[in-house]
């Protein structure tokens, strides 16, 4: 069990300061900082790997997509995730650090831009990942402006 801490009025701040990549001290300066009159609870959830979560609903191989939006937890999933047991096609995460990009560098993922979530060309609200096996795989869309 994680202690979620639960930052009213303040979107995008909730998490688990425990897990923050950048560390706890990091995390809680940042919701402290912009949002120094929000609520805050604190509520106990259920943690399980990835990987259990995966074995236990028998989920195959491989997998087509694969989205980390966990409030800079994303680092702790990615560390201890067996790559050689499951591949994603794709992989989104919000935020992802040089030790996430290496770890999917070292494990087949090449990095892509997705121009749908690109604010502008140096800010884009998530980072992508193909495996290298998949790199072929395109789509036709179409932008609505």
């Amino acid at each position: 069990n994680l202690d979620f801490i639960v930052v009213e009025d303040a979107l995008g701040y909730s998490g688990c300061p425990s897990l923050c990549n950048l560390g706890e001290d990091w995390w809680w300066d940042k919701v402290k900082g912009d949002n120094p009159h929000s609520k805050l609870t604190k509520i106990k959830i259920e943690c399980a790997p990835l990987s259990d979560i995966l074995d236990e609903n028998n989920a195959p191989s491989v997998i087509d997509y694969l989205t980390l939006d966990i409030e800079g937890a994303e680092e702790a999933i990615i560390t201890t995730f067996p790559f050689d047991k499951y591949k994603f096609k794709t992989i989104a995460i919000e935020y992802a650090s040089y030790e996430i990009l290496r770890i999917l560098f070292l494990n087949g993922y090449t990095q892509v831009s997705n121009p749908f979530t690109e604010v502008s060309k140096e800010v884009s609200f998530e980072n992508y990942f193909i495996h290298n096996d998949y790199l072929d795989i395109t789509y036709r869309v179409r932008r609505n402006d």
